[in-house]
């Protein structure tokens, strides 16, 4: 059986097992299976509602009613999940199948999920007519995403160049990743506002830089990217870019 095929079915099993237990009131899955744009390598999202006061048993279960129709080769909790109120299981199945099982019950539901869902399991109605909103990032939270991109990055870079300094290569590289990402927020934050950057381009520039073997001119060419791309999310969001600092680290 294939991936999609392993998923599929994994799917159907999660179905029947919420249907036969008797404090899951509710069923769903997100995602990208919700949203008919699932491939080889997407993930389940799985979610299950029970009554409010059934809530606390069916936690302590929680991996047993996994075993009662998955066979899991990892599972890890995350408790309250952002402070939502929920917990998630994040799952690996032995055929192959991965994903996150979120739980909750009728007084959070809600806030378990935003975008697409498909129904699976309905016992009381709860999901009738129910659209869980998206959740839309405000302008303050924007902001604190952009300034943290624009001033953790140097700080992230002097870290860099002693780890290179030190010769540990694995924690060179790390950080690497991290000011790369720290780049591809400052590209997304840029693409959602429309400003006037090529957005492609940078990103196609940041994305060569995987395949350069050299570390120091891979970060060379990242910072290089965050003096392009940093100042103009700076003075979109009322931000100063820290140019001395910049100047300063990307030329010695």
């Amino acid at each position: 059986m294939n991936r999609m095929g392993a998923r599929d079915d994994a799917l159907l099993r999660f179905r029947d097992a919420c249907q036969r237990d008797q404090s899951v009131v509710a069923a769903f899955v997100g995602g990208s299976v919700a949203a008919h744009t699932a491939d080889e390598v997407s993930d389940l999202d799985l979610y299950a509602v029970t009554l409010e006061a059934d809530y606390a048993q069916f936690f302590t279960r929680r991996q047993a009613f996994m075993g009662s129709w998955a066979r899991p080769l990892l599972l890890l909790d995350t408790l309250n999940f952002e402070g939502l109120g929920f917990d998630m299981l994040h799952f690996v199945l032995d055929d192959g199948v991965y994903g996150e099982f979120a739980l909750g019950h009728t007084g959070n539901f809600r806030v378990m999920h935003g975008g697409p869902h498909q129904v699976l399991v309905d016992k009381i109605g709860l999901l009738n007519g129910v659209v869980f909103e998206k959740h839309v990032p405000s302008s303050s939270e924007l902001r604190q995403q952009a300034e943290y991109a624009l001033s953790w990055f140097w700080l992230e870079y002097i870290q860099l160049r002693k780890q290179r300094q030190r010769g540990r290569s694995v924690a060179a590289a790390n950080v690497l990743a991290r000011l790369r990402a720290h780049c591809v927020t400052l590209l997304v934050l840029a693409r959602a506002q429309q400003l006037n950057l090529e957005i492609d381009a940078l990103n196609d520039r940041l994305a060569a830089t995987l395949e350069l073997l050299d570390p120091a001119r891979a970060a060379s060419t990242v910072a290089r990217l965050h003096l392009e791309i940093g100042p103009a999310v700076a003075a979109h969001f009322g931000l100063d870019y820290p140019f001395d600092v910049a100047h300063l680290l990307s030329s010695g």
